[in-house]
């Protein structure tokens, strides 16, 4: 046993090396000053969420000719561009968009139709307000006259050369409809030459929150009409059950596993289905079409926003 003086002394020992020894305590000054990982913004660079994705090497000027509120939140801008013949791009696909004076690159998808394009170097898109740099440019700054360098590129197309034979099902949600609608509009064309007008080949699912969010309806309506073998049902989505309202073909709810169904059952041979909206709402559809047992080569949805 140690008489009182040795005890004193391993205490004031001990006292030294915890007083000496590293402190595992946040340290504030480092904290402030280590790089900061600005996860929001991440989250929404169209560079990042794209780095894999193919693109095309020319960029090209594109000039705003036109300007359109399509609804409270959304402004449609109609460019036309100094392309080379030798540029395209697929029904489906987006634009890098680099802006004066902006520092981050925008990334839109196309919604007009490829032969647009092909013909008088027009393209259209249609943006949602967002105090995302690009999107809040489109909406604030933004006019006729205005100049910007744009590139194509992605992964999510429509092929003609090889489905254009295939029945197809297309999927939008919200502003998610932009690259659904320019490959309805392609597939317009190929649907005339290859299908009976009695037969379904294409079949759309559009689901707004509102009325007035559902952009294009009339155009998409028109498209349906000219073609004579496509079908189209809008969903708005409110909380109530789903109800039909026949006067204006929409559904009171959201898209559900039963309409997934229904859409399926109306083609001769399974179609490739092609999705797009919010990561939420591309899950839920993927979900059920995968219940559904529709197989995964024939299942094309990109998330990057």
């Amino acid at each position: 046993m140690l008489c009182k003086f040795a005890r004193t002394c391993v205490g004031f020992v001990s006292r030294l090396e915890r007083s000496t020894r590293p402190k595992y305590t946040k340290n504030k000054q480092y904290i402030n000053h280590r790089p900061k990982i600005e996860l929001k913004q991440d989250k929404r660079d169209h560079l990042i969420r794209t780095e894999g994705s193919f693109r095309q090497n020319e960029e090209m000027k594109a000039t705003v000719i036109d300007i359109e509120k399509l609804s409270q939140y959304v402004r449609g801008v109609k460019f036309v561009t100094a392309s080379d013949k030798n540029v395209t791009f697929r029904a489906g696909q987006w634009v890098d968009m680099i802006i004066p004076g902006v520092a981050t690159i925008g990334g839109f998808s196309v919604c007009s139709a490829r032969h647009i394009f092909t013909n008088n170097g027009q393209i259209e898109l249609a943006i949602k307000y967002s105090d995302h740099p690009p999107a809040k440019w489109i909406h604030e700054q933004c006019h006729i006259g205005s100049t910007v360098t744009i590139k194509f590129g992605g992964d999510f197309y429509y092929e003609p050369s090889t489905q254009k034979a295939q029945n197809v099902l297309l999927i939008a949600g919200g502003v998610g409809i932009n690259p659904i609608y320019s490959i309805l509009q392609e597939r317009s064309i190929a649907s005339k030459e290859l299908f009976p007008a009695h037969t379904v080949s294409t079949r759309l699912l559009y689901s707004a929150k509102s009325k007035e969010d559902l952009i294009f309806k009339e155009n998409i309506e028109g498209v349906r009409d000219a073609t004579g073998n496509m079908t189209v049902d809008f969903f708005l989505t409110d909380n109530g059950p789903q109800v039909v309202d026949s006067e204006e073909n929409i559904l009171h709810g959201r898209i559900g596993l039963k309409n997934i169904r229904d859409s399926l059952n109306c083609f001769n041979r399974p179609p490739i289905c092609f999705i797009c909206g919010p990561p939420n709402f591309i899950d839920s559809m993927v979900d059920f079409l995968t219940v559904l047992g529709v197989q995964s080569d024939l299942i094309k949805y990109e998330k990057w926003w």
